[in-house]
Parts: structure tokens; sequence; C-alpha cells
């Protein structure tokens, strides 16, 4: 039994998981994922995951796009099964907040990606028939974002 490893990452949640995950797509030869628990077994097992870009500064946009399009096309990126599940996002705001919503949504599709608009009450109402749209300002649609499951996740890292 090998007694050593090139590279030992503590805790099999997302983010270890996917930190062994690029460990050993980067060539580091023998890779070890600890968790006294198990994958999963902790705060990614019990959660549901937004998977979104709408930040309102640029740097958590950025990073967030960068996770955002790897859940997207997991497939040809990963291989197997993400848990990514798409089925749009809607935030919205009221009349005080649109403003400031709008210029967010601007600074996005400029700087990140334009897979996210600014929609008024109305178009809220034409996706969400059965919403009550009156006291809204607008919302910001993202029409492919969606949410993971973080134990298929971790599972197929």
């Amino acid at each position: 039994m090998r007694q050593t490893a090139d590279a030992i990452v503590v805790g099999a949640g997302v983010i270890g998981a996917s930190t062994a995950y690029h460990l050993a797509a980067k060539g580091i030869g023998n890779v070890l994922l600890l968790d006294k628990a198990g994958p999963a077994a902790g705060a990614t097992g019990n959660a549901v995951a937004l998977v979104r870009f709408n930040y309102p500064d640029y740097a958590s946009a950025a990073l967030a796009y960068h996770s955002y399009r790897t859940f997207r096309e997991w497939d040809d990126v990963i291989g197997g099964e993400s848990g990514f599940r798409s089925c749009g996002m809607l935030a919205l705001v009221g009349p005080q907040q649109a403003g400031e919503l709008r210029g967010t949504v601007d600074m996005l599709r400029k700087e990140v990606s334009d897979e996210i608009s600014f929609i008024s009450p109305e178009d809220v109402k034409l996706l969400q028939p059965f919403m009550v749209t009156e006291d809204l300002g607008g919302a910001s649609y993202q029409p492919h974002a969606g949410y993971a499951i973080g134990s298929d996740t971790v599972t197929s890292l």
C-alpha cells in the first residue's frame, strides 16, 4: 500500500473535490482527498446551490460566471452528471431599487455576459402569469441559470 501522496486535500465537499479534480487535471500524480465523514457529508451534501452570476460587483460576477459556464458545459468540461438543473432565475426588486438593478445588469452585460437582462414587471408577468407584479420595479432575468445538487457535483468530480 502506498504511504505517500503528491497532494493531500482535506475536506471532500464541493471545494475540496474541485481542488482535487483540478490538481489531478494539472498533472499532479497522486492526489488524496480526505474527509472524516465522507464525500459531501457536510454543508455541500445538505445544500442546493444557485448557479448564476447576477452579483453587483464585477469580481464576484466574473468568478460566478466561470462556474456558471462550467456547470452549463459540465459533460464536455468535466464529464458525468453535475447535478445542475437549468430553470431560469428572476431577481425581483421594488420600484426604489429598479434603477440600481438596471445599472448592475448593464454592467454585467457589458463586462461579463449578455446572458442576463433587465425586464419590466409586465415581462415578469408574461413569465409567471400567476405572480402579483403591481408592486415590482423590475427584475434581472437569467434564462439559463439554475441550481446544482452538491452531492451530485462532488460525485462527478
